[in-house]
Parts: structure tokens; C-alpha cells; sequence
């Protein structure tokens, strides 16, 4: 589900489109270490796209225990037909995630290597990496801005 443990993992393969520093994900571990997690700086986007930077403030916002804990907040960022399955290959849908964040919001996910790409007008994919998996995100833009429509962790 939308939460995973709040120690990062060491470096995978990133897409090129644009790349979010740790530092500025949500993370307490890598941002005190002066260059970054991996000896590089880690102040700035790579690429600064505003419509790929928004899809990964989406996402992040989704990994933010104070935006998981309210059930309407999250309603907002997930698509009504949202589905995801999980890295224990459970299936989730809207309501159930809405619900289970809601009781169980989680700790500070520390993320790495966040990425995002259009892949068609209005379509973004969202790839990172959290302690034990990867993870997707499928993000559409509709009249009220971006919503998570599919989401899977991988574990690894």
C-alpha cells in the first residue's frame, strides 16, 4: 500500500526525465549528508519541468503521513477509479486505501531516485524507490488537476 518503511535502500536505475534529489523527498536520512546519498548535490532538479515537478509534489503529498491521515484530502488526490497493487500483491481501490490510511497513516517514507515522465497529453508515470520496493505511479490530469489513477510496489 501507499506506505513503506522509512529506511532507504542503495541506488537503482532512474529515468532520465526528470530526477527529484532526495533531499528534497520525503526523507529525515539522506538530507543531512552533505552532497546528497550519493556524493552528488542535492539541492536543485535536474530538469525543471512544472508539469512533471507537480505529479511528483503529488506523489509525495501521498507519502506524507499528515496528508494520509485525512480520509478527504487523499479522496482528492486519488482518481475515483484509482487501483493499485500493492508490494504484498494485494489488490486496493480507492475506498480501502482511503480507509486504511485513514486508521494506519504510517511514518516518514524516505524516498530515492523519484522520477517522472509524460507518457501521453495528460499522462505522467511516477517511478521511485522506498526500503524493499519499487514503485509506480500512474497520474492523469483531469479539469481538477492531477490524480493517482494506478499505483503498484514491487518488491525487491
Amino acid at each position: 500500500m501507499y506506505w513503506a518503511a522509512a529506511t532507504r535502500r542503495g541506488p537503482s536505475p532512474r529515468s532520465p526525465a526528470i530526477r527529484t534529489p532526495v533531499s528534497h523527498a520525503i526523507s529525515t536520512t539522506a538530507s543531512s549528508r552533505p552532497g546528497g546519498p550519493h556524493g552528488r548535490e542535492a539541492t536543485t532538479l535536474e530538469r525543471v519541468d512544472p508539469e512533471l515537478d507537480e505529479v511528483c509534489s503529488l506523489e509525495r503529498r501521498l507519502l506524507d503521513p499528515a496528508v494520509r491521515a485525512r480520509a478527504e484530502e487523499v479522496r482528492v488526490l486519488l482518481h475515483p477509479d484509482f487501483a493499485e497493487i500493492g508490494a504484498s500483491g494485494r489488490a486496493w481501490d480507492r475506498d480501502s486505501v482511503v480507509a486504511a490510511l485513514a486508521g494506519d497513516p504510517g511514518g516518514v517514507t524516505a524516498v530515492s531516485d523519484l522520477s517522472a515522465a509524460l507518457v501521453a497529453p495528460g499522462v505522467a508515470l511516477v517511478t521511485y524507490a522506498t526500503d524493499g520496493s519499487r514503485r509506480s505511479s500512474l497520474c492523469v490530469r483531469g479539469r481538477d488537476g492531477w490524480q493517482v489513477r494506478f499505483h503498484q510496489g514491487t518488491p525487491t
